[in-house]
């Protein structure tokens, strides 16, 4: 999951906010650290892009993925180990791993 943190996930979270995140911050907010809602829907669109799944509609909400950790829980939980391809995982399944 480190590894994956820092080469995708963290570069491109930190390309929206004003204050950058550490790996050490996986549980800080994003929106204290400047993200508002257009950067949110781009980085979704992103996300998609890069990992080739569509994100679940119940989780297009910032209040639950505020932080990067929650973001990455969605990405493990919609795609198989490389990323590639969604893995069959059900939103209601992802909505309950993402908290």
């Amino acid at each position: 999951m480190e590894a994956d943190l820092k080469q995708t996930l963290l570069p491109l979270i930190n390309t929206y906010l004003t204050e950058k995140l550490t790996m050490d911050e996986l549980d800080c907010s994003l929106s204290e650290r400047g993200l508002d809602s257009l950067a949110f829907i781009e980085i979704i669109v992103v996300l998609e892009k890069e990992f080739s799944f569509t994100w679940p509609l119940e989780l297009l909400s910032m209040t639950e993925l505020d932080t990067l950790r929650s973001f990455w829980r969605v990405i493990n939980a919609c795609c198989k180990e490389e990323g590639s391809k969604v893995a069959g995982v059900s939103s209601e399944e992802i909505c309950q791993n993402v908290s």
